[in-house]
């Protein structure tokens, strides 16, 4: 009898493969962005410590600026002594003087600005007040033209309550009459004794009643007449107080313009009363274990000047809290260089330091 092949069983684990797959590729886009992230977070955190390195480095050079002060700023001028070197002088020393007389100008400018400002106010103010007496003056006419026609109304009145009744009253006396010489005829249809008395009556409420018009209109135009004379004075009282406080007004201007006046004149007197000269200075610069430069001046009295009125030269260095200085020469009125060197010098220099000192001066 033939053996039987042997049997295997076969199972397909694809889809488990495919899954497993599938679980290893989302594990992985998982790792890939928590990467991403940290990547993300490092480069915040790098950028703020770079961030804030800078602004200590910032913080501390400014401290250090602060602890050192500001760098110092020298203007050093120095110039020949040519023709071209001179005309510009004499340009810069007259456009100073220039200056000078410019500023004159502008203070009595000024002044005459500030009159023209404060007599405008003060001129504003009177006109004003000039206006308000017009105004309570035409205010006054008007309203004693008014209390006048009442008055001529009130003095009217009485003729006006007259002619009111006049026709009532007319009627009721001829009727009296009429009864009355009825009464006196013995006529059968004369009148009464009763209706005389009643017509009597009549007339007399005719009469009250005349006199109480008259009464109430005389009460009523007088507290017109009363309202219009309060009315006068209130409007004099605002005015007067208007008047008041403007002349206050003008006192005030008025003192202030002295007062700023005052100032100017007293600024344009010290402004000539000052001595006005010009100093030019030149400057050079020198190499030297002692002194540091040496400067000339150039001294104007004036702008109409073609060279300096007095010339000197002087030598200086730093010192602690300051400087020290040495005068070295000056130009006397006919031109001549005079040394003013002292052998009992604070610096111990000799004559012949002292003439090279002086050949680095500046003369015109």
């Amino acid at each position: 009898m033939a053996e039987s092949p042997p049997e295997y069983t076969v199972r397909d684990y694809s889809a488990v493969d495919k899954q497993i797959e599938e679980v290893a590729r989302r594990e992985k886009t998982l790792t890939d962005r928590m990467r991403i992230q940290n990547y993300t977070k490092l480069a915040i955190i790098a950028g703020g410590l770079m961030l804030v390195a800078g602004i200590l480095f910032v913080l501390i050079s400014w401290g250090i600026r602060i602890m050192k002060g500001a760098p110092e700023i020298r203007i050093i001028e120095s110039r020949g002594t040519n023709q071209e070197e001179r005309t510009t002088d004499n340009q810069d020393v007259r456009q100073i003087f220039e200056n000078e007389k410019q500023k004159d100008l502008i203070l009595t400018q000024n002044k005459e600005r500030i009159l023209n400002m404060y007599d405008e106010r003060i001129r504003n103010l009177e006109d004003d007040n000039q206006q308000l007496n017009t105004y309570m003056e035409q205010e006054e006419k008007r309203i004693n033209n008014e209390i006048s026609e009442i008055k001529e109304k009130k003095q009217n009145l009485q003729s006006e309550i007259n002619k009111k009744y006049e026709m009532q009253e007319t009627i009721l006396i001829e009727r009296l009459d009429n009864q009355k010489k009825s009464l006196q005829g013995l006529e059968s249809e004369g009148a009464q004794p009763d209706e005389i008395n009643a017509l009597k009556n009549e007339i007399e409420g005719i009469q009250e009643r005349k006199k109480d018009d008259l009464n109430q209109g005389i009460a009523r135009l007088d507290k017109e007449i009363e309202k219009k004379n309060q009315t006068i004075n209130e409007i004099k009282q605002e005015t007067r107080k208007k008047i008041t406080n403007n002349k206050q007004a003008i006192a005030t201007e008025n003192k202030k313009k002295k007062e700023e006046l005052t100032k100017i004149n007293e600024q344009i007197t010290s402004n000539q009363n000052v001595k006005k000269d010009v100093t030019m200075f030149k400057e050079v610069k020198i190499r030297d274990k002692v002194f540091d430069r040496v400067v000339t001046r150039h001294e104007y009295d004036n702008s109409n000047l073609s060279r300096p009125s007095a010339e000197s030269c002087y030598t200086d260095r730093p010192k602690k809290g300051g400087s020290e200085s040495l005068e070295l020469a000056e130009k006397d009125k006919f031109g001549k260089v005079k040394s003013r060197y002292n052998v009992n010098n604070n610096y111990g220099l000799s004559q012949a330091q002292w003439a090279n000192y002086i050949t680095y001066c500046q003369w015109f």
